[in-house]
């Protein structure tokens, strides 16, 4: 474990020597786990990713806390995960449907935490959701599951950001056919591969204390 960024609030978590964990300092970014009008800014605001793999390339885990929890919602492409008042639980709501996320075990400090799973077109992630209702605090650590690389997305307009797209072509095709998959121009990253990659993540997260 390492220092984590300072806040009012005092928690930390125990993460992997190859992981390095860094603060992000646009707390407006939580705007968006919020009903509207109901913003609020991050009380903490992460990005967790592994050293050894090209950043640009891989998405982080993020980790935030927040508060309010009657007005959080993580939104997907369709669906949304929200606290549900009725139950005492949160919920998977889309058009179609309305799920209670499973419990995935407790954390150090001993809050229970639900795991859900939510995303788009674009890309896939968990969501271990941490809530204390005695300070109406939430904490959520989002792990990516499945993720599309778009390399085309660095532009050719100098010699730099060539470079930059031909070793995201190399890392997507390395992958590709290390995990046996047929080479297309869709960019999903092998999912085995974001699992191994990812798989400490589920201790990291139990190990998770608030004070």
């Amino acid at each position: 474990m390492e220092d984590l960024p300072q806040s009012s609030i005092l928690f930390f978590f125990f993460y992997p020597e190859n992981f390095l964990v860094r603060e992000i300092t646009d707390f407006k970014k939580c705007a968006e786990f919020y009903s509207f009008g109901k913003e609020k800014p991050c009380l903490v605001n992460l990005k967790i990713y592994p050293t050894n793999i090209p950043k640009e390339f891989f998405p982080a885990i993020r980790f935030y806390l927040l508060k309010d929890i009657k007005n959080v919602k993580f939104s997907g492409q369709t669906d949304d995960i929200k606290f549900d008042a009725t139950s005492n639980n949160w919920i998977l709501v889309s058009p179609f449907r309305k799920k209670i996320l499973s419990i995935f075990g407790k954390a150090m400090s001993g809050q229970r935490i639900f795991l859900g799973e939510n995303g788009g077109s674009q890309a896939e992630s968990y969501y271990y959701i941490i809530p204390d209702k005695q300070r109406d605090l939430v904490a959520v650590f989002i792990v990516p599951k499945l993720f599309r690389l778009y390399c085309d997305i660095f532009t050719e307009i100098n010699e730099k950001d060539i470079e930059k797209k031909l070793r995201c072509k190399r890392f997507y095709n390395e992958l590709i056919h290390k995990y046996g998959k047929e080479e297309t121009d869709n960019g999903w990253l092998p999912a085995e591969y974001i699992k191994q990659v990812y798989q400490p993540a589920e201790e990291m997260i139990k190990s998770f204390q608030l004070y």
